[in-house]
């Protein structure tokens, strides 16, 4: 059973950059900077340090657009993904939005 912590929620800023280097890969230490700068990520804490992050951008520079989730694999739960995705949907509704046909 995974471990669970109660977090809350900061502004990101350079104290948590390496940790944001480890753990948003997918982007540069560039980006990373600016979005640090410009207060676009939102660290979950928890009792022992960051175990997610919210980055976010802003569309059309007014409405906030989310980018990114991520949580620490030892803090997310052991749900099957189709469980997750298709919760409360009707059967036929969530059988056709997972097809390949076209």
């Amino acid at each position: 059973m995974p471990r669970r912590c109660r977090v809350y929620g900061t502004t990101a800023d350079g104290t948590h950059k390496a940790w944001l280097v480890e753990n948003d890969p997918h982007v540069n230490t560039t980006w990373i900077d600016r979005w640090i700068f410009h207060s676009e990520y939102i660290i979950a804490l928890g009792a022992d340090g960051p175990v997610g992050f919210l980055r976010y951008s802003w569309f059309w520079g007014k409405i906030p657009y989310m980018d990114m989730i991520y949580v620490v694999p030892e803090q997310r739960r052991e749900a099957g993904a189709a469980d997750g995705l298709t919760a409360g949907v009707p059967t036929t509704i969530a059988a056709n939005s997972v097809s390949s046909s076209g």
